[in-house]
């Protein structure tokens, strides 16, 4: 189930919303920072890659070297990226500049351009291992339940001519949520309104 939500409700300040409007700057991560990067399946099989490579040209005493730095550099940008804010959110004069981790830029458009932020919210289930007894660890996936429905959401933005998600996967409902709050405040507090109050606004 997909989901768009978007309060009308004004939201107040706190803290850290004071302190990107002085700055007149918001840093965007899509993941709680101090979150450890998971080494998945495609670092792995790089690394074996690269050891099957070595084992080919006649270089096998530098195979599992090679691995292990090839398995420590992806560790390590996957680190990095964890560390760099997904999307930065500055204010130029009336302007509006979104750049992604990469210094890219995403968005610069005049603030009233942008209609709405928005939550993208999809409801999933996932596929739990099965851990009990008499079950081969290899086989867990294979006896796999269904687990409860969770849902995991990302941040969209609405401008006039597009929308813009501000990542490809969905996180965790709870922390995209207070992201997105405190994403609206830092734009409320430059005096962007949603496009559903601009009409109340207007003298």
């Amino acid at each position: 189930m997909d989901d768009r939500y978007a309060p009308p409700a004004a939201e107040g300040l706190t803290e850290a919303g004071k302190a990107s409007t002085r700055a007149g700057v918001y840093e965007y991560f899509a993941q709680p920072t101090g979150t450890r990067p998971v080494i998945g399946c495609l670092p792995l099989l790089v690394s074996c890659a690269v050891a099957a490579l070595f084992g080919i040209v006649d270089l096998t005493a530098y195979a599992l070297p090679a691995a292990g730095l090839t398995l420590g550099a992806l560790w390590w940008r996957g680190r990095r990226q964890l560390a760099l804010p997904q999307a930065t959110l500055s204010m130029e004069g009336s302007r509006l500049r979104i750049v992604d981790r990469d210094a890219r830029e995403l968005l610069y458009l005049p603030l009233d351009e942008l209609l709405e932020v928005e939550l993208d919210t999809k409801t999933i289930q996932r596929v739990e291992d099965n851990a009990s007894a008499g079950v081969l660890p290899h086989f867990r996936l294979l006896h796999g339940q269904v687990g409860s429905a969770t849902d995991v959401s990302r941040i969209v933005l609405v401008t006039t001519k597009l929308e813009l998600p501000l990542s490809e996967e969905r996180m965790s409902s709870s922390y995209t949520n207070e992201s997105f709050g405190q994403m609206r405040r830092f734009l409320r507090s430059h005096g962007w309104l949603p496009e559903g109050e601009r009409s109340a606004a207007a003298p």
